[in-house]
């Protein structure tokens, strides 16, 4: 496709933290890497105080916020502030239905600036108040933007929407799995994200504990750790220390799998986590939990294993079936890399909001004055 000659600007709206570990963000930035040379430039506002240079095809607009009860109005408010006052901008993407979100729609709705919804996940309230204030955002969020979008039917569903495009998420496939140079005697299990409970990491120690009983086998994190010491504690009281091996954020985090480790992320709650379309794109075998979108790319017996949130039991289970059916569970592995390449692909994802992008830049809106316009000045704060 032809390049414009004039680069049009997305700034997309994330509520994670750009020094934080984040699907979402990180989904943003294979998307801008993958757009940059069919003529986007990609903004991302977000919070943080983010030292990290600017590539090429990303630039970062950090939005400072301090902790507080009153932090999410702050980061509304600031990011409202970000997109009302920058010239020129053709679409605003926001991310989740967030009070920040709903800002950057306003403000982009009295700019006649086309906006993007994409919904990633929808997180559980904790009292029947915050389940109804979440429930109205939602509703608000959909009906403002222009084009709203889930990562996944089972996503959309858990929404309660049925009228949303789905775009499936994408990651990068590679010509041949990653591997480490030296392969285990045994298996390993591998968990890649945010170590911290509602991952449930603490329901993985336990099963661990249990199959260390029977077969000692090992597990290796990459991410950062949430609670480092009730972490270490728990570690410690299992009796897991040795069997345990936390490498913290690694980017190459795949060169260093090999093909008889199982990913493994029993989390109680996901939309669809790059990190296990990541691992089966790299043809390993995964043990997960139906949540989100996950049962659309794990297809027990096929893909995969999918246990119930917080079954210590069941994924014990799961681990030593892994363990006792190599030759099964690589045969999953090929299947998952299989399907993750045929529906989940990065550039699959890239053409879909390509497409999307252009159509909504092709409706006669103040944008397409705006695309047209002379300098483009970096966004400010």
């Amino acid at each position: 496709m032809a390049v414009a000659s004039t680069p049009m600007r997305i700034v997309h709206v994330s509520p994670y933290p750009l020094e934080r570990t984040s699907g979402i963000n990180r989904l943003i930035e294979l998307l801008a890497e993958a757009l940059h040379a069919h003529g986007f430039e990609t903004f991302l506002v977000a919070p943080g105080i983010s030292s990290r240079p600017h590539e090429g095809y990303l630039r970062r607009i950090p939005v400072p916020i301090k902790s507080s009860r009153a932090r999410n109005s702050i980061l509304a408010l600031r990011t409202f502030s970000i997109v009302i006052r920058n010239q020129p901008v053709d679409i605003v993407h926001v991310h989740q239905a967030h009070l920040q979100s709903l800002a950057g729609l306003v403000a982009a709705r009295i700019r006649g600036i086309p906006t993007v919804l994409t919904l990633h996940l929808r997180l559980r309230a904790t009292s029947r108040l915050r389940r109804l204030l979440q429930s109205a955002l939602l509703r608000t969020v959909v009906a403002l933007a222009k084009e709203a979008i889930a990562v996944a039917d089972l996503v959309a569903a858990d929404c309660g929407l049925s009228e949303v495009q789905v775009i499936r998420n994408g990651v990068p496939i590679p010509t041949e799995p990653a591997r480490a140079p030296n392969r285990c005697s045994t298996p390993r299990l591998v968990f890649a994200g945010r170590v911290t409970a509602s991952k449930g990491i603490f329901v993985l120690l336990e099963a661990l504990a249990t199959v260390d009983r029977v077969n000692p086998i090992s597990l290796i994190t990459f991410g950062p750790v949430d609670d480092s010491r009730e972490y270490a504690a728990a570690k410690r009281r299992l009796g897991l220390e040795s069997r345990v091996e936390d490498t913290g954020v690694d980017p190459g985090w795949l060169q260093r799998t090999n093909s008889d480790d199982v990913f493994v992320l029993p989390s109680f709650y996901e939309g669809m986590p790059l990190a296990l379309l990541e691992a089966m794109a790299n043809g390993l075998p995964v043990i997960a939990t139906p949540v989100g979108g996950v049962p659309e790319v794990v297809i027990h017996g096929r893909t995969g294993l999918l246990v119930p949130v917080r079954d210590v039991r069941t994924l014990a289970d799961a681990i030593l079936w892994m363990a006792a059916h190599r030759d099964e569970a690589s045969a999953m592995g090929r299947e998952g890399r299989q399907i993750v390449a045929q529906d989940y692909s990065l550039g699959q994802l890239a053409r879909a909001y390509e497409s999307l992008y252009r159509r909504l830049l092709r409706v006669p809106q103040d944008a397409l004055a705006l695309t047209s316009a002379g300098p483009k000045a970096a966004l400010r704060r």
